[in-house]
């Protein structure tokens, strides 16, 4: 093993095991910031893009990850431990999620508060690991022609 590999795998090493840490941390350490809105501020009829949005979601946090066309070329992707800008940082952080065996324990359920017909609020209760039990609020701002352009998820 030359050098240079050596070097990627301790790098490679290095980033899992923080980005390990950093999620117990904020997962075990920080009461949830999310915010479940009340069911009196949603509207009652969502626009047919933020269904579609819902279930392109569900997608996305059951593993299959985001298909590249579905973004926009500045799509930014937000948690508490991760920033992502552009197309390639998504679709990888999407890719890696895989590894994390995501699963719903509740369905992602659209939940809109504001009149933007190209904003949605999804209500996220998911689980990594088969042990790690995660209650989320996932807000997601796309284009008319349904590209997500954002995607900004709280704990």
């Amino acid at each position: 093993m030359t050098v240079v590999p050596k070097i990627a795998a301790v790098a490679f090493g290095s980033h899992a095991a923080l980005s390990f840490a950093s999620i117990g941390a904020g997962t075990f350490f920080t009461r949830s910031r999310a915010k479940w809105p009340s069911s009196s501020q949603a509207l009652s009829t969502p626009t047919a893009h933020q269904s579609n949005i819902c279930k392109i979601v569900a997608g996305i946090y059951s593993g299959l990850g985001i298909n590249p066309t579905l973004c926009t070329n500045d799509i930014t992707f937000e948690d508490p431990v991760a920033l992502c800008c552009g197309p390639a940082e998504v679709v990888e952080a999407f890719r890696a999620l895989r590894a994390a065996h995501p699963e719903h324990v509740v369905q992602p359920r659209l939940h809109v508060h504001t009149d933007d017909p190209y904003s949605a609020v999804i209500l996220m209760h998911q689980r990594y690991f088969g042990w790690l039990v995660v209650h989320s609020t996932l807000h997601v701002r796309f284009e008319p022609t349904g590209h997500i352009s954002g995607l900004e998820e709280r704990w």
